[in-house]
């Protein structure tokens, strides 16, 4: 008998052969049950904002989760029954709850820390819903407390005499060990509270309920810890292209303006200068929901209107001082921005124009803070309890100055009781650097007496609809815009400006009454700050590349890091240069090479008109950039005390939730101890059939 090793290999191949279109079909069946195998497990859940870590010279503060996320079982907690039952009873932690408004504070965010029975909190973010009406304010009672003018032993330190924002319970500023995420979309709430919750998970008469539970999957991990300087030293050690880093400096850019061009002068004269003021930025305990009508937003919009206003008549006008309109960044995280300036002024590092400016050149200053909530009716003007008396009579006349302006528009202007502080404001940083050597005249006007009359300072409810700005509808260049708040404003910015013409013409009043704000030009800027990005005012002033980045929601006035552009910023210095209206038509943005010394050209794709058509618009300007970041950035001191020592850490990916069933710890066991048995089973059986293949896999013999 001889055997056909040639038959005997086709005699194998064809049963494998035939097995082969069934064996890839079931593998084609396999990878499509596959695909969707995540989806019949999980159900995302659209996160609309989330609290970040940051980092000081001492502390980090702010959220994150674990490497592969935190997970928990859903509990709402809409009362403090709900509170006590999760603390006292609840028996399958950990629980991420689910928080409204109202309940998410520090009093429930500390119990629920100290149950240590949760892995995550998330909040509802609900629309419809009022603020709470108490108010609410994450930022601490005494904001930048450890900063600024009265910190070196003043009786006036950490707000000794005035704690000025009393419904601050420093949320902003904890140290939480889990992430907590915000969800905005009905449909998201409804799942969370009717598919999740009360289909899974509710307490039916205190008891708890049976398995399967509903939980979820919250996802933030976070690089930075500990403190400023321990992760930028960790940055340092391992920056590379795999590592590039572990946080970044919180910073953007200030931007300024003057009046008058400098283009020949080498230094700008002593005492020449008026300075007027506001801050640019705010913030809340959620990244992405920092809403800043009054924190901000009032003040540096009634100052870009009083600066539109100055500089229609600047050519016509004999001012015998310059008038530098600045806006400070960071200012809400330890007066980042004025401090910058200041350090820079000091280390002859600060140039407007072709002129170098010293801390001397500076006559007066001007600030304005939150003024869109007048306490009993009025502005209220504060000045420095610890000004020499050689100050005394400048300080008068500024007062009187600004009183008389504010009669002017039937604006009320008040002064509080002597003895009281300053305010957290700009103004401090300059005023401090001068130790009272050199004291630079100086007002802040507010719409408050003592404490904040915002209920919501630096929080995500500081909204137009507070300040009675609320969204008038679809808005072209040519609707009214006309607000209660609009109003408000206008007369503030009326106010300002006619009190600098008189400060900046040495108490010429021929041409005040003659200078008023554009109500129009306010109600744009409300509403295109706090309701629509992508309006006709901001895509106007820009070209077409960056309108087309506008994402049309409120612009954020979170300072971030300076590589993400800050559009509030931008924003704010393309208004400037509008405002100049030194502009000529171009079709291309080739003009910004051609400005005359002294001076920056922008090109702006321009308005458009009713017709739909746009002319281009080559606009030249003083108004200009400087660094707002931190002075210790730049000599590695991360342990100062004297400026801000604030980092944003990095993150592995965006936010992200998922929601999916889980059943009890015992049926989970059984599920694993049957999965082992069924792998060494099927082990043995591929051993037993791999031994025994000769016998189990024959083929016929071929004679010949």
């Amino acid at each position: 008998m001889f055997v056909n090793m040639g038959k005997t290999a086709e005699a194998h191949a064809a049963p494998c052969a035939r097995l082969l279109p069934t064996m890839l079909l079931a593998c084609f069946i396999v990878a499509g049950v596959g695909g969707n195998i995540e989806d019949l497990i999980y159900k995302s859940v659209d996160v609309t904002a989330y609290c970040i870590r940051l980092m000081n010279n001492t502390d980090q503060t702010g959220c994150q989760s674990e490497l592969n996320g935190n997970i928990g079982v859903v509990h709402y907690i809409e009362t403090s029954d709900d509170l006590d039952w999760l603390i006292e009873e609840g028996p399958h932690s950990p629980y991420i709850p689910v928080l409204t408004s109202d309940t998410f504070n520090n009093e429930t965010v500390g119990k629920l820390i100290d149950s240590n029975k949760i892995t995550g909190v998330i909040v509802i973010n609900d629309n419809s819903t009022d603020a709470p009406q108490d108010g609410f304010s994450p930022d601490n009672r005494c904001p930048n407390e450890n900063f600024g003018l009265y910190v070196h032993g003043s009786k006036y330190d950490h707000c000794s005499s005035v704690e000025w924002n009393p419904l601050g319970n420093g949320l902003s500023y904890m140290d939480l060990p889990f992430p907590v995420f915000v969800v905005s979309e009905a449909a998201d709430h409804d799942f969370l509270l009717g598919d999740c919750y009360e289909k899974f998970n509710k307490p039916v008469n205190d008891s708890a309920p049976d398995y399967p539970l509903c939980a979820v999957q919250m996802s933030m991990f976070m690089f930075g810890a500990v403190d400023t300087p321990t992760c930028m030293r960790r940055s340092l050690l391992n920056n590379n292209i795999k590592n590039p880093g572990y946080c970044d400096p919180l910073g953007d850019n200030n931007v300024h303006m003057t009046l008058q061009p400098y283009q020949t002068e080498t230094t700008v004269p002593d005492k020449s200068l008026i300075i007027a003021s506001a801050k640019l930025d705010s913030r809340s305990f959620f990244h992405g929901l920092d809403g800043g009508a009054d924190s901000d937003g009032t003040g540096f919009i009634a100052l870009l209107a009083a600066a539109q206003c100055l500089m229609a008549i600047t050519d016509t006008s004999p001012f015998l001082y310059n008038i530098m309109f600045t806006f400070f960044q960071g200012e809400t995280f330890d007066y980042i921005g004025s401090s910058r300036m200041v350090y820079d002024i000091t280390h002859s590092e600060f140039s407007v124009g072709e002129s170098l400016l010293n801390i001397d050149s500076v006559k007066y200053m001007l600030e304005l803070e939150q003024v869109g909530l007048l306490d009993e009716g009025s502005l209220w003007v504060h000045t420095d309890p610890q000004a020499g008396e050689s100050q005394a009579a400048d300080i008068a006349v500024l007062v009187e100055v600004l009183n008389s302006s504010c009669e002017s528009v039937n604006v009320s202007l008040q002064q509080p009781e002597s003895g009281s502080p300053l305010p957290p404001a700009s103004v401090q940083s300059f005023k401090d650097a001068t130790s009272n050597l050199l004291e630079i005249p100086s007002l802040v006007l507010t719409d408050h007496h003592t404490h904040f009359t915002n209920k919501y300072y630096n929080s995500r409810f500081d909204l137009s609809e507070e300040i009675e700005a609320g969204d008038t509808g679809t808005v072209t260049y040519n609707t009214s815009v006309d607000t209660k708040q609009a109003k408000h404003l206008t007369r503030v910015a009326t106010a300002v400006a006619r009190a600098l013409y008189t400060l900046a013409t040495n108490g010429s009043t021929v041409n005040t009454t003659m200078i008023e704000a554009d109500i129009n030009t306010v109600g744009h800027m409300l509403y295109c700050f706090l309701h629509n990005s992508s309006c006709p005012l901001f895509e106007g002033i820009l070209d077409s590349n960056n309108a087309a980045k506008l994402d049309g929601g409120p612009v954020s006035r979170y300072v971030t890091v300076s590589s993400v552009p800050n559009w509030v910023t931008i924003l704010t210095h393309r208004l400037l240069v509008y405002f100049t209206d030194n502009c000529t038509e171009s079709t291309d943005n080739k003009c910004v090479n051609d400005a005359q010394p002294g001076y920056t050209a922008v090109y702006m794709q321009g308005i458009e008109d009713v017709n739909g058509t746009r002319t281009g618009l080559c606009c030249e300007s003083t108004a200009a950039f400087s660094l707002a970041e931190s002075p210790v950035f730049t000599t590695n001191d991360w342990t100062s005390s004297h400026y801000s020592t604030w980092t944003e850490s990095r993150w592995k990916t965006a936010a992200s939730m998922r929601s999916f069933l889980i059943s009890s710890d015992l049926l989970q066991t059984v599920n694993l101890a049957v999965g082992v048995i069924i792998l060494l089973l099927s082990h043995l059986l591929i051993y037993f059939i791999t031994i025994k293949s000769d016998v189990l896999f024959t083929s016929e013999t071929v004679a010949l």
